[in-house]
């Protein structure tokens, strides 16, 4: 199943080349550009660099996730106006959900007297944080593994079904609308919504272990980089706009079921 989502990523990403060639390019720069603002203009000039390319990565990144949503089959066009809207309503959403997300895993962390760390990261950088597992009692770290997980797992759900109705309805309070996405997923089905999300999930951690691998050449590793970092890119946002497309579909077929009835 993720190598039958990837191809469907592919397909309907290389279906136009020049958006194909922008989505990389803003990557490549993501990549490199802070990098080299930091080391000819200083930190700060660094980081606003970053900022600013991430917001755009984001705001066509939600411009995807709205045209898959409405059964899209190519990459769409690029609105300036749309990609700036939309990419700072994503990482308000995003750092929100993020922060959330942080605060429970801390809380989990001081129950089990466990050193605060990120738990994501500490599993997709596992080869320099696999020590960290051993520096508590089994018991607790065992523990705080299991609950840490589930805490990870659902807040990353809640975020992606947020993001996904901040695509379909372009309003960040319809992002945080709890009762509208319980009945979302209600209709659609927790299974079926676990089951599609867990697919890409995985995918994007297995894509993330991969780009993470060093080829030894800055041509290649940069190269690497891009290829891979634009599949991650995609394989979200495709994920988030193809998930809650079923969960539209759903949620019309029983509308009309109810009102035919």
């Amino acid at each position: 199943m993720p190598l039958s989502k990837l191809k469907k990523v592919w397909d309907y990403c290389s279906y136009n080349v020049v958006f194909f060639i922008f989505i990389c390019l803003l990557i490549f720069f993501f990549n490199l550009l802070p990098d080299y603002s930091t080391t000819y203009f200083g930190w700060e000039v660094g980081r606003l660099t970053q900022v600013i390319v991430l917001i755009l990565l984001n705001g066509y990144g939600m411009i995807i996730a709205h045209d898959r949503i409405n059964h899209g089959y190519r990459l769409p066009k690029i609105i300036p106006s749309d990609v700036v809207n939309f990419g700072f309503k994503s990482t308000i959403v995003y750092a929100i959900f993020v922060a959330f997300q942080s605060f429970l895993l801390s809380v989990t962390t001081l129950l089990f007297g466990v050193p605060i760390f990120d738990l994501h990261e500490l599993l997709l950088h596992y080869r320099e944080t696999i020590h960290m597992f051993f520096i508590n009692s089994p018991e607790y770290m065992l523990m705080f593994i299991i609950i840490g997980g589930v805490v990870f797992y659902i807040t990353t759900f809640l975020a992606e079904i947020g993001l996904a109705r901040l695509a379909d309805t372009k309003s960040i309070l319809q992002a945080f609308n709890v009762k509208a996405i319980y009945k979302s997923i209600r209709i659609f089905g927790f299974r079926n919504y676990v089951r599609e999300y867990t697919v890409i999930i995985l995918l994007i951690t297995i894509l993330t272990l991969i780009k993470s691998i060093s080829l030894h050449d800055f041509a290649l590793d940069n190269l690497w980089e891009m290829v891979f970092g634009f599949l991650i890119f995609a394989t979200q946002y495709l994920g988030i706009g193809a998930v809650y497309c079923e969960i539209k579909d759903a949620q019309i077929n029983s509308e009309q079921f109810k009102e035919s009835s």
